[in-house]
Order: C-alpha cells, then sequence, then structure tokens
C-alpha cells in the first residue's frame, strides 16, 4: 500500500514537472533558443541535443524560480549577472551529490552553449565534477612533438601526427582522408599547402580547408611512395586497403606515447589543441576557428565562407609556430629546395639555348662553303653570284660584275 502511494506521488511529481516545463517552453526567449540552435546545427544534429538542454534550462529556471523572460531582459540590461545565476546554481547541484560527473558536465555545456547562442558575453563558469584532476590532459609542447616523431617507427606514423599536430585533423577525419584530399602536395611549390577535408568526414558534415606545413609536406610525401597513387584509394590504409578506424590511430599514437615516456595523460585530441594555440599565437579566432573545422564566432562569421587564399595567408603568419627543425621561421629544406629548381630551371633554358646554337653553327658552316660575300660601296654585304654548277668560291662575281658580263645566246 505504502509502494503503490510513493508510486503514485512520484508520478503527480512527474507530471507537474511536465506542466511545469511546458509553460516554460512557451517564453519568446526559449523558443527563441531553440530556433537559433536548430539553425545553427541543422535538424539532424539538433534533435540530438536539443531535448537535453531544454530540460536542463528549464530545471534552472523551475529552481530559481524566475520567468526565462524577465531574467533574459535583465541579464541584457545588466541588471543581472547570468554567469553568476550559472554558478550559483552548478554549485547547488554539485552539493547535493545526485548527479553524475557526466551530469554535472553537461549542465554547464548547456550553460556555455546557452550563452553563445543568444550571443550573450561568455560566462566564467566553476569547472565542476570530481573525475577533473583524473581527466586532465597534458599540454604538448614542441619538444614533446620531437620526442613523439622520434619514437615513430614507420613514415606512416610520423606523417599522422605531423598532420594532426600542424593541420589540426580531429581522429576520425585523419582515418577518413583520400589521396586526392592532399594533391596540392604535389600541385604547389611552397608552403603552407591545402588539406581538404570533405563534408563526409567532417564532424556536422561541414567540410572544410585546413593547411600544412613543409615539414609536414615532406612526410607526407615520404609516406606516400609507400601506398597507393590513386585519388580514391584512402591516405592511411589498413592491411585489407581500407581506411584506418579511430581505434586503429588511438592505438598507434598510444604506442608512440609509452615509447616516449612522457609523462602526464596524453590523447590523440591533444595534437589538435596543439595547433588550435600555435595558431592563437599569430592568427584572429575567427580565422583559426574556420581553419581547424569549428563553426565558431557570430551567425554572420559562421555563414560567411572565408576564401582560401585569405585563409592561407592567416595560416602562414603562424608557420614559425609549426617549424620543429627550423629556427626564426625559415624553413631551410624548402629554401634549398626553392633554389634547387631555380638552378635546375636555369640549367634546362641554358642547355636548350646551346643546341640551338649549335645547330645554327653547324648550319652557317655547310653553307659558308659555298658562299661569298662583297662590300658594295655603302658598306653592305652583298652575296655574290656564283655560276659555276660545282659552285666554286673561286667563280664568284659581284652583281655589278654578273650585269657587265655579256650574255651569249
Amino acid at each position: 500500500m505504502a509502494i503503490n502511494e510513493g508510486i503514485q506521488g512520484k508520478q503527480e511529481d512527474q507530471k507537474q514537472i511536465r506542466e511545469a516545463n511546458r509553460k516554460l517552453d512557451q517564453s519568446k526567449m526559449l523558443q527563441e533558443f531553440y530556433r537559433r540552435y536548430v539553425g545553427i546545427r541543422g535538424d539532424q544534429k539538433a534533435n540530438a541535443g536539443l531535448e537535453s538542454r531544454r530540460a536542463i534550462l528549464c530545471k534552472f529556471f523551475r529552481s530559481i524560480g524566475v520567468d526565462p523572460d524577465q531574467w533574459f531582459e535583465e541579464v541584457r540590461t545588466g541588471k543581472r549577472d547570468h554567469g553568476q545565476d550559472f554558478n550559483e546554481y552548478l554549485v547547488k547541484i554539485a552539493g547535493n551529490k545526485e548527479l553524475s560527473d557526466g551530469s554535472l558536465k553537461a549542465t554547464r555545456a548547456a550553460f556555455l552553449k546557452f550563452a553563445k547562442v543568444m550571443k550573450l558575453p561568455e560566462p566564467d563558469l566553476e569547472a565542476i565534477g570530481s573525475s577533473k584532476a583524473k581527466n586532465h590532459v597534458e599540454v604538448i609542447t614542441k619538444e614533446n612533438l620531437k620526442a613523439l616523431l622520434n619514437c615513430s617507427r614507420n613514415p606512416r606514423d610520423r606523417a599522422i601526427i605531423m598532420l594532426a599536430s600542424t593541420a589540426g585533423l580531429r581522429i576520425s577525419e585523419i582515418g577518413g582522408l583520400k589521396n586526392k584530399d592532399v594533391k596540392e602536395l604535389f600541385e604547389r611549390d611552397h608552403e603552407p599547402y591545402a588539406v581538404r577535408v570533405p563534408e563526409e568526414i567532417a564532424k556536422g558534415s561541414r567540410g572544410y580547408i585546413s593547411f600544412t606545413n613543409e615539414e609536414t609536406a615532406d612526410a607526407l610525401r615520404t609516406y606516400i611512395q609507400t601506398i597507393k597513387h590513386e585519388d580514391e584509394d584512402p591516405l592511411f590504409p589498413t592491411l585489407q586497403g581500407g581506411p584506418m578506424s579511430r581505434r586503429d590511430i588511438e592505438n598507434i599514437y598510444h604506442n608512440i606515447v609509452l615509447r616516449s615516456k612522457l609523462p602526464g595523460k596524453r590523447v590523440f585530441h591533444g595534437l589538435r589543441k596543439y595547433c588550435r594555440l600555435s595558431l592563437a599565437r599569430h592568427v584572429s579566432d575567427i580565422f583559426a576557428e574556420k581553419i581547424i573545422g569549428h563553426g565558431g564566432g557570430t551567425l554572420e562569421q559562421i555563414y560567411t565562407p572565408a576564401k582560401i587564399e585569405e585563409l592561407r595567408s592567416e595560416y602562414a603568419k603562424a608557420l614559425p609556430e609549426f617549424n620543429l627543425w627550423t629556427t626564426n621561421g625559415n624553413n631551410k629544406i624548402s629554401d634549398l629546395q626553392g633554389q634547387i629548381k631555380e638552378l635546375e630551371t636555369k640549367l634546362a633554358n641554358e642547355t636548350k639555348r646551346w643546341k640551338n646554337l649549335e645547330t645554327s653553327l653547324s648550319s652557317l658552316k655547310e653553307n659558308e662553303q659555298n658562299r661569298v660575300f662583297f662590300v658594295n660601296d655603302s658598306g653592305e654585304m652583298i652575296e655574290a653570284v656564283i655560276r659555276d654548277k660545282k659552285k666554286d668560291p673561286k667563280s664568284a662575281k659581284s652583281p655589278e660584275e654578273e650585269k657587265e658580263r655579256p650574255r651569249t645566246a
């Protein structure tokens, strides 16, 4: 009997919560958030995350007991600090210890997404969850990257690490690349080189173009010589010929980290973060976000595609950060290769010119044996007329003598 009453009471509570959420959903502010969220993420992607964010926001407004439209207006006019409200609520639910670390982090992420979509200043939210220290990932430095590359046992592993750290590609995107996506390595003669990430492998189906430097291009060229060169073949194939999976690349990176003996937790995504931090030192945030395939910025910036050459010039500013074995941002390998190509071009042109000269000289020698020139009163060179059938130069006469010579019938 008591159990049935408890279940019935719980059902009544759930019914009241659903009714309260339904009323909150009717607010103009939350309706606008849903509309913008779906517009940014797209229908398919929005459906997965919108329901959870909706529940979190409704629970937040029920907790503070304020109408969403009124709350948003006070935030816009500066009467209320949304960051303070968010932090107080996070501390409150974390203290109850009723939610898992994953739920706490999802709540924090929902608040950050809400502020971004509604174009509010990004709040400085407390890091919550007992797993914070356990999940802390070490930041990769240049020295760490060199250590990882020195522990790479083959050109493929070396190419994967360098591509992820300089182009900022996600682990799934690297596995899905095809040879045609990096063909600019062989078509362009200097850095930076474009790396295309098609929509079918990009996160959120938002294809983008990233770039890489000369050192990575050299590593990729060396590796590509060991595999098939067909455009549709995977850039990093398995032994069976198919594309490498996320797990395959994770295992490769894990083994390299173990051999390098680097301290702390190291994950493959740290290479992408290394790229983003390197770009941040030289490139504006909106260009850095576009280069690594993020849809950051305002709505206008998100839906305004940057031209490839504009992105290339921005990436070029950060090249000194990505060069591991050169100083002062000057890529000596690239410079030497450029000089060699220039000398090869000059040599080919000179060889062609000398061959033409030899041909002309040979032809001239053959003709000179049977040609005689006279100098007239004006100092002009006039070719003589040779009437001897044997073309003997001794029988040559000037044009005047030829005119005076009596002609026989």
